[in-house]
């Protein structure tokens, strides 16, 4: 019952149900990653692994970048 009033709530102003997504959007990376983690230490050698995060992390610098970009370039 209360997770149906707040889906309501959220459905009915734009902004909680843009935000709603940004949140779930911004948490699926991590998520993602955690479940990946038995997968990747299990096939991967440890020089592979580091390659594999020295690039994601890179990925995820040059995400923060653009977005910064994106938004100062909206105004």
């Amino acid at each position: 019952m209360l997770m149906n009033k707040l889906l309501s709530i959220i459905k009915g102003n734009k902004f909680l149900s843009n935000s709603f997504l940004y949140i779930i959007g911004s948490m699926m990376t991590p998520a993602i990653g955690l479940v990946m983690m038995p997968i990747y230490t299990n096939y991967l050698s440890p020089e592979e692994y580091g390659i594999m995060t020295t690039v994601q992390t890179l990925a995820g610098m040059f995400q923060l970048i653009f977005t910064f970009i994106i938004t100062w370039c909206n105004y």
